[in-house]
């Protein structure tokens, strides 16, 4: 009897010892609320938006050429030709009055560069000469127009030869009445150089 009174004690202890209804009805809904807030959520896909893309045109800049000015050659003037048709002698002034410069003969070729303003004698390079000298347009044969040429006025003597001794000094002119006087101081030299004197005078 003793031992039947115990055991109810017992379970009646632990029924008392454990929770109530209430208390259970608690518990389950905390644990099942707990259980819900562990759960992951799962997002609700949304609608996506696809950008559109707008073309946006690009400007193509085109070369601009820049006209080039067009060079138009100009004509290099060409100097009449001259080729000797005999055997003559080129001078170093426009007349035979002056000294012997070159030995000309025929088939001799140059070109015309000038001609005399007071004649018709033409200044010539020959080819085979490293100066230029004068001559008788009738020992040689033109090809070309020699009046397109530049006339020359003055001659510079003093290029000739060595020239050893230069002009003469105290060169003067004096006129009286019809009369016109020159005079200069005498240039020595030896004998084999002194061949006179060449005066070209104008009247004027």
């Amino acid at each position: 009897m003793k031992f039947y009174w115990f055991t109810f004690l017992l379970i009646f202890v632990i029924s008392a010892c454990g929770p109530s209804a209430e208390e259970k009805a608690t518990l389950s809904a905390t644990s099942t609320t707990a259980t819900a807030a562990a759960w992951t959520e799962t997002p609700t896909p949304s609608a996506t938006h696809t950008a559109t893309k707008t073309l946006t045109a690009t400007p193509v800049f085109t070369a601009t050429t820049t006209p080039s000015p067009t060079i138009s050659a100009t004509a290099t003037f060409a100097f009449p030709t001259a080729t000797v048709n005999k055997q003559a002698h080129c001078r170093y002034g426009p007349s035979v009055a002056y000294l012997h410069a070159a030995d000309l003969f025929p088939g001799d070729t140059g070109t015309v560069r000038e001609r005399y303003i007071y004649g018709n004698w033409l200044y010539v390079k020959f080819d085979k000469l490293n100066y230029f000298c004068w001559v008788a347009p009738s020992v040689v044969d033109v090809v070309g127009d020699p009046s397109t040429l530049t006339r020359r006025t003055e001659l510079n003597l003093g290029t000739i030869g060595s020239n050893m001794y230069g002009p003469p000094r105290g060169v003067t002119a004096t006129r009286n009445g019809a009369f016109v006087v020159i005079s200069w101081e005498q240039v020595e030299m030896t004998k084999d150089d002194d061949r006179g004197y060449l005066l070209e005078l104008f009247v004027c």
